[in-house]
């Protein structure tokens, strides 16, 4: 049976639309009560199976099989299932960043010369 309430087309554009807008403004919204003293607890670091870790680092399940198996990234395994903690994973991804040119430039005009 189909919904002919006008209003149900709009709530729900509006829904998804107040969402969206959240999402975008809820790490200004942390930062902004961080600054006011207020408490704000991070959740429990969350574990990702094979994968949803593959995924979240944008891998094939094949690849990040490989890279656990070379112990390149950091992972958790209880009896035959590998879990990778969310931190973790970010941190392994944050370790691998290159310096863009102008950070290399700007690096370079701010050293003392020898």
């Amino acid at each position: 049976m189909k919904n002919n309430n006008p209003y149900s087309a709009l709530h729900s554009f509006f829904k998804g639309l107040f969402k969206a807008a959240f999402i975008e403004l809820l790490p200004d919204i942390i930062t902004a009560l961080k600054q006011q003293g207020f408490q704000v607890e991070s959740p429990r670091d969350e574990f990702l199976d094979a994968p949803a870790s593959a995924d979240f680092i944008g891998e094939s399940l094949s690849s990040f099989y490989h890279r656990t198996s070379k112990r390149e990234i950091p992972f958790y395994k209880r009896g035959k299932k590998i879990f990778c903690k969310r931190s973790e994973l970010t941190e392994w991804l944050e370790a691998g960043k290159h310096p863009s040119r102008f950070e290399i430039r700007s690096e370079l005009q701010h050293r003392k010369p020898s």
